[in-house]
């Protein structure tokens, strides 16, 4: 037997009034309901955000997470590449005084690209086309723009100490954005990236090779790729000083 809508919306009530006052305290816990893997991930990743100083975003799109990362009270520093996109990006995190953005196309060279603008209101748009008949995505190119493409190394951030969780999400271009970033890399001590286990688009670096990259870097996987398509999350490994 069903239960009753009323009773139904007083469980819910109930929930959210619990996880608010959990919250408060940097307490969070999973209902019985929640117990699936994706569940599982999410409340991994924002547990370590919370031990974060700050997060570090790129491949920002509009800034759809800005209200969480207001809720975890954390610093944000944004980085999208397309000039477009990067006008609603400052106008919805304009509320959030911890959080600021920055306008740059990353990659592992200084150079003039085409970006390739898709139908999904931008959210597939990457420097890769995407490759026809390899999924089941309805997202086709509708646009195309060249721009400049920048090294994150070479953005001068001054606090990038303050941003050690990383998060990195820029449409098949992961693995040249690491490689413009060698030397930032040391400040972070997560890095939750999106890895696809087959090309989507052209030229794209699949997951055993972003894998091997931050392997070098010094990171380790907290746990292998859902789908053909997902985020995995690396945490620095930590050193064991000699005795």
């Amino acid at each position: 037997m069903r239960e009753p809508r009323l009773l139904i919306a007083i469980k819910h009530i109930t929930k959210q009034l619990i996880r608010r006052f959990l919250l408060h305290y940097k307490i969070k816990i999973l209902f019985s309901s929640e117990q699936g893997v994706q569940h599982l991930r999410e409340y991994l990743n924002e547990f370590y955000i919370l031990q974060s100083k700050g997060v570090l975003h790129v491949g920002a799109h509009a800034g759809e997470e800005a209200e969480y990362y207001n809720s975890l009270d954390k610093k944000v520093t944004w980085v999208e590449g397309d000039p477009d996109t990067f006008i609603q990006l400052i106008e919805n995190i304009k509320k959030f005084p911890k959080q600021n953005a920055i306008c740059a196309l990353l990659s592992d060279k200084n150079d003039t690209k085409s970006f390739f603008i898709t139908s999904n209101k931008g959210f597939s748009s990457s420097l890769h086309p995407i490759l026809p008949g390899v999924s089941d995505w309805n997202v086709n190119v509708i646009a195309e723009k060249v721009l400049f493409t920048s090294k994150f190394d070479d953005l001068e951030i001054t606090d990038l100490d303050d941003y050690d969780f990383w998060i990195i999400d820029v449409q098949g271009h992961e693995f040249e954005v690491i490689e413009g970033a060698l030397n930032s890399l040391r400040h972070a001590k997560w890095v939750l990236i999106e890895i696809s286990t087959k090309q989507f688009y052209d030229s794209q670096k699949v997951f055993w090779e972003v894998d091997e990259l931050l392997n070098r870097q010094g990171f380790f996987r907290l746990h292998d790729p859902l789908s053909e398509h997902s985020d995995v999350l690396y945490m620095r490994r930590p050193s064991i000083p000699r005795p």
